[in-house]
């Protein structure tokens, strides 16, 4: 179904729809309601012994994009324990928090002696983080992979861009 993106969304967007609403106003309001709605949200969640009370930062935050070098300062420093350590803490105040993570939405990737590796598995809520190099993912219609190049996506864009022109050329919609 999203193969071809454009595609889908012609079809989705350009044609007419047929048909008529079989639900009442009081009907959508009340399931709208049930489904974004939290009983419990005026109850106070409590104080969590985990989290500690931090004093408000004397430095204001800096919120420019990270230079490159800034971000490989970063990933060189950072070892997986650390990685662990900040994913459980997380984790507490996630919880804490009545939130839930979503692991499948998330990939790690563990660079060990310049190769990827999978001898550490990340786990969040007591979920397993699935590797990159075992689930590439895609987002906004870039793929991500434990290549760490574009070369792919370069390849993906090329041949959606030649499939639309043969389409095109054939008077295919």
């Amino acid at each position: 179904m999203f193969d071809q993106p454009y595609k889908f969304t012609k079809a989705t967007l350009d044609e007419t729809k047929a048909g008529s609403v079989q639900s009442t106003k009081d009907e959508v309001e009340k399931h709208l309601s049930e489904t974004h709605s939290d009983e419990r949200q005026w109850e106070h969640l409590g104080n969590c012994e985990k989290i500690e009370n931090v004093p408000e930062p004397e430095i204001s935050m800096n919120v420019k994009e990270q230079s490159w070098k800034e971000v490989v300062d970063v990933v060189k420093k950072d070892t997986h324990v650390q990685a662990i350590w900040v994913l459980k803490a997380l984790e507490m105040t996630v919880t804490c928090s009545r939130m839930d993570f979503k692991p499948m939405k998330s990939r790690p990737l563990i660079i060990r002696n310049g190769k990827s590796t999978h001898q550490v598995e990340l786990k969040v809520q007591g979920e397993v983080i699935p590797s990159i190099i075992d689930n590439p993912i895609k987002c906004l219609g870039k793929g991500f992979e434990d290549s760490l190049s574009d070369k792919n996506n370069i390849g993906r864009i090329e041949q959606h861009v030649s499939q639309g022109n043969e389409e095109h050329r054939h008077g295919k919609k």
